[in-house]
């Protein structure tokens, strides 16, 4: 699955080998819950051996975070065809301006490397805390605990329903966003002029058992933590330019005369980079795994 950044314009290629197409072929933009766009199609034009017909994705059409498809379809010699692109839209850790500049990489190294070498931190950061740096809107399973409460599997930046129903008055964000504490019941005219609800610490209502229960809100980051940027642009800069210090490695002991090396435990729990670990350290919800 190709990836595009958010907040840009990309561009979709349909090359055909060997024939043309007997007329402008059409493009459609599908995505879940989003009505079905026709995008511009541009040419043809001849790349190499083929003739190439390009499909445009404006800006305004990759400002959210989630999957889309562009479905081609066109014919060739009166024989109907069709082909699908599956695209990922997603935020960067650090954008492409930000790592050339931050880091002086040498002009012989791509835009293309260093996208995918942000690409490559970035998933390894995601694997390691549990968490997306991006808003997502998305419904996820939580666990409903004795006291009403729920405990989330991700961080949660604004709630739309529990259980499919509207909640806003029942439950409140809670640690930091990890979790949505439950309200007593309302008492019958306990609503304030303000519409805010007047809370009845002595009202008796029944415990649920501890049960899974979809969740629907708004999920993630607004922006990216500085913590997070600063430690996806260490591990990019190992990897882009291999020559940090060995600390940074959690390299424990070296012996130069037969060149034996001691590695920190550590450096097998996380990113391998002990600097990198530290600025994530606060992200690892307690009982993720790393890997």
């Amino acid at each position: 699955m190709s990836e595009v950044y958010r907040n840009s314009t990309q561009y979709v290629y349909l090359d055909i080998y060997g024939e043309e197409a007997d007329s402008a072929p059409t493009a459609t933009c599908v995505r879940d819950d989003v009505d079905d766009l026709v995008l511009t199609v541009q040419g043809p034009e001849t790349v190499g051996d083929a003739q190439r017909w390009t499909a445009v994705i404006g800006f305004e059409n990759t400002q959210d975070v989630d999957e889309m498809q562009v479905v081609w379809e066109f014919t060739i010699n009166g024989v109907e065809a069709s082909k699908t692109d599956f695209l990922d839209v997603v935020v960067p850790l650090a954008e492409l301006d930000d790592i050339r500049i931050e880091l002086d990489v040498p002009a012989s190294i791509s835009d293309d490397q260093i996208r995918r070498t942000e690409r490559r931190v970035r998933r390894l950061i995601e694997r390691i805390t549990g968490q997306v740096f991006a808003p997502v809107e998305a419904t996820l399973t939580a666990t409903q605990l004795i006291d009403g409460s729920l405990r989330l599997p991700q961080k949660m930046l604004s709630l739309t329903s529990v259980a499919g129903v509207a909640n806003s008055l029942y439950y409140v964000l809670a640690n930091g966003g990890w979790a949505l504490a439950i309200l007593y019941p309302l008492k019958r005219d306990g609503i304030r002029s303000s519409g805010v609800p007047i809370i009845d610490p002595f009202a008796q209502y029944r415990k649920p058992v501890v049960k899974k229960v979809n969740v629907t809100g708004r999920w993630g980051y607004e922006r990216v933590p500085n913590d997070v940027q600063e430690a996806a642009l260490i591990l990019i800069e190992q990897q882009l330019c291999p020559d940090s210090l060995y600390a940074e490695r959690y390299l424990k002991t070296m012996t130069a005369a037969d060149f034996r090396f001691e590695f920190d435990p550590g450096a097998y729990r996380g990113t391998g980079n002990v600097i990198a670990d530290r600025l994530l350290s606060k992200y690892i919800p307690s009982g993720a795994a790393v890997i």
